[in-house]
């Protein structure tokens, strides 16, 4: 069902912007970058291309916030479940990942698949996620201070996450409790090897 911006009620700046990101992560789901052109996206969004240029100054400009805007709301969910289950706080983060890979698995995979290739800016973004987890799971299991070896293991890792969670979305024969434990289960070999390894120098 296609969705509009136009409301009954006249929208503030920031909630118009945020009704348009809305959008935008609905029709990059659906659309490639430049498959349509920004009449027809704002056509479609029921306001005016100049409203578009506006808030985003062009179609990759709408494009690049609506990454920003997808990046912002995965950390969110992932502070939020690590703070609310401190206990299983790696469980719970890779589980609100998970959750909200599925429940916008449309705009989660353009955004893996490089809706702009290898743009830099989208990069930056989608390298925020990244820089996080990196991050959180340091901290998590005591490892500290990374070495050069444990970051290339765990950033492998997170790419493999990333990339199965793509294909998990379209495969029914995988439950999601069967795939959560299966991401948990091979970070946890291979910190434990980062720390056999540290052991041993």
């Amino acid at each position: 069902m296609k969705t509009s911006v136009k409301t009954r009620r006249r929208l503030d700046p920031e909630q118009r912007r945020e009704a348009l990101l809305s959008f935008g992560c609905q029709h990059f789901s659906e659309h490639s970058f430049d498959a349509i052109s920004m009449d027809v996206m704002a056509k479609s969004a029921g306001v005016s291309k100049a409203l578009l240029y506006h808030y985003f100054k062009g179609r990759r400009g709408f494009y690049l916030a609506t990454v920003k805007h997808v990046v912002d709301e995965v950390i969110v969910a992932m502070t939020t479940a690590c703070a609310d289950d401190q206990d299983q706080a790696i469980l719970s983060m890779l589980t609100a990942f998970v959750d909200y890979c599925k429940e916008n698995a449309g705009i989660y995979k353009t955004v893996i698949r490089g809706g702009l290739g290898a743009d830099s800016d989208v990069s930056i973004e989608t390298n925020r996620v990244r820089a996080f987890v990196l991050e959180q799971i340091a901290t998590m299991t005591g490892m500290g201070a990374l070495t050069p070896l444990a970051k290339l293991s765990l950033r492998g890792w997170i790419a493999m996450v990333e990339t199965a969670t793509a294909e998990w979305i379209d495969e029914a024969a995988v439950s999601r409790e069967e795939f959560i434990n299966f991401i948990v289960s091979t970070l946890f070999v291979i910190v434990s090897q980062i720390e056999k390894t540290s052991n041993h120098d």
